[in-house]
């Protein structure tokens, strides 16, 4: 199961889309019951790969339904953020930082970037200063953070 996983995310990332697929469905009928969730997981890769993020949201879902385990809960927000849905998108991220796993430095990230596009640039700082407490490496977070700290800079200049 896990060989046609990696074959379709391979397929995916050189835009053979419709390889990629039946490799995800031949996974799918292979997977035993307690892996299903990262089968769907990756199915919402694809989708999301591919751009159809209504599709990928779907199949996020069903992971989260599957198991509720951070790294879905992630995916998930960050599609849901995509599309625009920010409201719902926090409230995966938070309960993925509230399982306190391995990966709270991504929802952290996430969040702070979703509070940074409805304008909260605060608490966006916040989220993203405690992703980089997590993982001081992060490079992301700490460019997200300095193009915040000059937006408020600019703003207060104002």
């Amino acid at each position: 199961m896990f060989g046609w996983i990696v074959l379709a995310d391979a397929l995916c990332a050189i835009a053979s889309y419709g390889e990629a697929m039946l490799a995800l469905r031949t996974a799918r009928r292979l997977s035993p019951n307690d892996t299903l969730d990262f089968v769907y997981h990756q199915t919402g890769h694809y989708y999301n790969v591919k751009g159809d993020y209504r599709r990928a949201e779907g199949w996020y879902r069903r992971a989260v339904h599957e198991k509720d385990t951070s790294r879905n809960l992630i995916f998930l927000g960050a599609c849901l953020a995509k599309q625009g849905k920010y409201r719902e998108a926090k409230q995966y991220h938070r309960r993925a930082i509230r399982d306190g796993s391995e990966l709270s430095d991504e929802a952290y990230f996430n969040l702070g970037l979703i509070l940074r596009a409805e304008g909260k640039l605060h608490e966006a700082l916040e989220c993203l200063e405690r992703a980089i407490e997590i993982d001081p490496k992060y490079t992301l977070a700490k460019k997200a953070r300095k193009d915040i700290v000059t937006l408020l800079k600019l703003k207060e200049g104002i």
